[in-house]
């Protein structure tokens, strides 16, 4: 299927015959990875590719890839469709394993166009509340479409790639003054470090199965998970932290563990 859409692409685009199919391959990786950011374009959301990209994703894929712009572009009008149609994007903190390969595109050249591996967006692309209160009205879902969104820099810490620099979007509904964050509520202040729920997983088992305590999971992670190349990569200007304290493991014990024990609490009362 790949390879019909790279040849069907050359006979269309002949600009294109230049490139290596690696080159073109981790286009359409790429493509599918940032999906939904690129989403994000389109307003109001058509689950369709936008006819462009935006400056900063256009420059990102251009300088990772070491083609000319005129030349992504070309790439962006053949291969938009098949990369979107054929390819599953990832969801909040869960990045597909053959994605995987391409973090230091991201820590190299993306971090600084503001494009992160990890992109986090409300789940919602229109305000729930307002959408509540307001079901007859007419073209509600485009009344009522989140906007100004506002990005700042978080950690992410994740069991297979460590400790991994990412982006929080948040987005805000002006009818009723509600700002949405990618962790589904609604806070009045962002958050700016993230767990993926293998890691509260390895740190409840630890602390349930061998009485491990917060301090040592905290330093098995940071000398065992954490991957120290990625901090390496990163631009000088980013200066999120980038190893997990004793605090952040309580928290992810408390919020994964504290809901699973209470789950097996209920079955045993029922049983």
């Amino acid at each position: 299927m790949l390879l019909a859409a790279v040849v069907e692409a050359l006979n269309t685009y002949p600009e294109l015959s230049t490139l290596h199919y690696e080159q073109m391959t981790d286009f359409i990786g790429l493509v599918r990875h940032l999906k939904p950011t690129l989403s994000r374009l389109e307003t109001p959301y058509t689950g369709t590719p936008p006819a462009s990209l935006s400056v900063n994703i256009q420059d990102f894929l251009a300088v990772s890839l070491g083609v000319e712009d005129n030349v992504l572009k070309h790439m962006w009008a053949a291969f938009r469709h098949t990369a979107w149609e054929d390819g599953l994007s990832p969801d909040g903190l869960t990045a597909h394993k053959e994605h995987t390969k391409y973090l230091p595109y991201f820590l190299k050249h993306g971090l600084s166009r503001n494009i992160a591996f990890y992109m986090l967006y409300p789940p919602l692309l229109v305000c729930v509340e307002c959408m509540r209160h307001h079901r007859s009205s007419k073209n509600t879902s485009l009344r009522y479409t989140l906007g100004e969104e506002v990005s700042h820099p978080i950690t992410v810490f994740t069991a297979h790639l460590g400790i991994v620099p990412g982006i929080a979007t948040s987005a805000y509904c002006r009818k009723c003054n509600t700002r949405y964050y990618p962790n589904y509520y609604v806070h009045t202040q962002a958050t700016h470090y993230y767990m993926a729920v293998d890691v509260c997983e390895f740190f409840t088992s630890m602390m349930a199965n061998s009485w491990t305590s917060a301090t040592n999971c905290a330093r098995i992670y940071n000398e065992s998970l954490a991957d120290l190349s990625v901090q390496a990569d990163l631009p000088a200007s980013w200066h999120n932290r980038l190893r997990m304290e004793i605090e952040d493991v309580w928290m992810g014990f408390y919020l994964h563990g504290a809901n699973v024990y209470a789950l097996l609490f209920k079955h045993a009362i029922n049983v």
